[in-house]
């Protein structure tokens, strides 16, 4: 099978790089696979799940990545988004307590990975934004 080179950018991490043979990804409109020679364009994507394969690999790979967009020119696609982690990543005791101090009682929500990943993202910005706030006092 044919592979093209994949990149996947987080705000805070390379999630991936590397060779790949499919990649499936959650556009506004419903999951987008995107294979070798892919048509070159820019996707916009939402909260959601996303898979690929590895080059040479039968097993997917699994994540759950915040909202970004997918950039996709001469056989190399780029994904940027805000937060990607694979779900048995995701700290759902830490999730569930921001979400407490961030929303309290306004979510009530099943769809628990989409919640977990929104407030693994919550946590990110607040540690980010805590670096920047202590470097700028020093």
């Amino acid at each position: 099978m044919s592979s093209f080179y994949l990149k996947i950018l987080a705000s805070n991490k390379v999630f991936f790089s590397g060779k790949a043979d499919i990649l499936v990804v959650p556009g506004l409109d419903g999951e987008i696979a995107i294979m070798a020679h892919h048509q070159n364009m820019a996707i916009a994507t939402t909260i959601g799940d996303v898979r690929f394969k590895p080059e040479g690999s039968e097993e997917y790979v699994d994540a759950v990545v915040g909202i970004g967009f997918v950039y996709i020119a001469n056989n190399r696609v780029t994904m940027i988004v805000d937060t990607a982690e694979r779900p048995e990543d995701i700290d759902e005791v830490r999730a569930k307590a921001v979400r407490h101090i961030t929303y309290g009682s306004q979510i009530h929500s099943d769809d628990g990975d989409k919640d977990l990943l929104r407030l693994s993202g919550c946590l990110q910005h607040r540690a980010v934004a805590a670096q920047y706030d202590h470097a700028v006092h020093i």
